[in-house]
């Protein structure tokens, strides 16, 4: 594992992005043979760290005989790819551990669409780097492509025509959660859609609420699929609860993007209840967080109740 920091940076910021860093490989079951902190003052355009701090980095890993680096950071296509030259193993950014989990924990078929469509976007401009050495054979006659350079314009457009079906059944799910919507608001059932940090404890309000049974696990992002569930209040109102994917420091925007369909349930639900996890050692972070992304979302203006959670565990 590699983090890194800026020059005069909050040590408490720092030892909570490692913190969060370190929690997301624990949750896809990886274990850190090896982590190193260096200080940037610039970041490299070509291998994002520096010659000397890289060098060091491959002594390290040869050292504890890693069999992947991953980088807490957000890797252009040419940098990844210089770095696993330098490195001779996989190279993984925190966008790609965050998709990861993701796949692992997406079990509707929405959910697995929404993320293969993230992972498709992902890998699209890397092609071209990985191919590489497929590019560089040349065959045939002046001017004609090599065998490797069909192989990548192949491969390119089986992706592209990928993300367009996917964005077709992607839509046509969107549509019908959109009837089902709309057929709600008809019969003016009041809808509540609980957001807050990933891990912050949705589920485990749902379940209490509404006496459900719905997944709820101590790691992160354990929920990714919308779950909807009826909850009678003591003045006899039936009100919609619905739980959603939480939200994390530096969520990449092509995740959000992909579960934009899922994240409407914030979106278009009356009222938004904000889980917050007390326990945290940065709860105003998290709930910072979490407000600008309802913001992105276009939810600023929503109705919120905000619900502290764990306190007990303070």
């Amino acid at each position: 594992l590699i983090t890194t920091r800026s020059v005069g940076e909050n040590e408490r910021d720092v030892f909570l992005r490692e913190s969060e860093i370190r929690s997301l490989i624990s949750t896809l079951g990886l274990n850190i043979v090896c982590h190193q902190s260096f200080t940037l003052k610039k970041e490299n355009s070509v291998t994002f760290l520096g010659k000397g701090q890289i060098q060091e980095a491959v002594e390290w890993a040869r050292a504890f005989d890693a069999e992947e680096v991953i980088i807490d950071a957000f890797l252009s296509p040419r940098e990844e790819m210089n770095l696993e030259s330098a490195f001779s193993l996989p190279v993984s950014d925190r966008e790609a551990v965050i998709e990861a989990i993701f796949y692992q924990n997406a079990h509707s078929r929405e959910a697995r669409l929404q993320i293969e469509k993230a992972r498709a976007l992902y890998e699209k401009p890397r092609l071209i780097f990985r191919e590489a050495n497929l590019s560089q054979q040349r065959g045939g006659v002046r001017g004609a492509k090599g065998e490797g350079e069909k192989a990548l314009e192949l491969e390119r457009r089986t992706i592209e025509e990928r993300i367009k079906t996917l964005d077709r059944e992607l839509e046509t799910l969107k549509k019908t959660r959109s009837i089902q919507r709309q057929k709600r608001e008809k019969r003016g059932i009041f809808s509540f859609a609980l957001t807050g940090y990933t891990n912050a404890g949705k589920s485990t309000l749902l379940n209490r609420l509404t006496q459900s049974e719905v997944l709820a696990e101590d790691k992160l992002f354990a929920t990714l699929d919308t779950t909807t569930r009826a909850l009678n209040l003591p003045s006899g109102q039936k009100v919609l609860v619905s739980d959603t994917v939480g939200f994390i420091q530096n969520l990449p925007l092509s995740l959000i993007e992909a579960f934009s369909s899922t994240l409407e349930e914030a979106l278009n639900s009356d009222a938004v209840i904000i889980v917050a996890d007390a326990s945290h050692p940065d709860s105003v972070k998290c709930f910072d967080t979490t407000m600008e992304t309802l913001a992105t979302l276009g939810a600023r203006d929503k109705v919120k109740l905000v619900v502290i959670n764990k306190v007990g565990s303070i």
